[in-house]
Parts: C-alpha cells; structure tokens; sequence
C-alpha cells in the first residue's frame, strides 16, 4: 500500500502552473518535496522542502481524469490538488491513499 513517485501539484498562487513534485504515502502520512530551492545564487539546485499531511484526519477525491485532491483536515487544513500522468496511476494513489487513511481512522478510534 506504499507509494512513492512523481506527481504533479497544481500550484495554489497560479491556475496554469503544475509542479512536479516526489511523493511517498508512508503508513500514516502523505509526503512530498515542495520545491529545491537554491541555497546560493549560483547554485541550481538547492534544499528539499519537505511537506506532509496526517492521514487520520484526510481525505481524498478524485477529478478530472487523472486528478485527485488531499483535503487535510486537521486544523487549518488545506487542499491540495495533484494530477497523475494516467488514470490508473491515479486510481493507484486514490485506492492507497483511502485504504491508508481508513486504516489510520480505524487506529485512532482504538486509541480512544
């Protein structure tokens, strides 16, 4: 039920812009590099921007033919929109993702 592969991610600053971004889904969250931003001038790579969502509180739509959205519901929770380079790479991702995020529910209520 883990992945880990590059998707795109629709920049929320600009409609036209997709981002391609590595991503893992790991047992109890959703990962992705935001961006290599240059440390230095010269440089053209530079530091990984590591960003995350919990899974316990997410939840995962698809649209479009290859898209899919994370809506983190945890406080201040965003939406983030990915697109897949196939539909069934993102039925993958949609089918992993719901399977992880029910498993993490599941935990959360025995933690009670």
């Amino acid at each position: 039920r883990h992945l880990r592969e590059t998707l795109l991610l629709h920049c929320q600053r600009d409609p036209n812009v997709w981002h391609s971004v590595s991503c893992v889904l790991s047992d109890d969250r959703f990962w992705f590099v935001s961006r290599l931003l240059p440390t230095h001038p010269n440089e053209t790579v530079g530091k990984a921007t590591y960003c995350s969502v919990p899974l316990k509180s997410a939840q995962i739509k698809l649209c479009g033919s290859a898209g899919l959205e994370l809506h983190d519901g945890s406080a201040g929770g965003e939406i983030l929109t990915f697109r897949a380079t196939s539909p069934e790479q993102r039925n993958r991702w949609a089918r992993s993702a719901s399977y992880l995020i029910q498993i993490c529910a599941e935990n959360d209520l025995l933690d009670m």
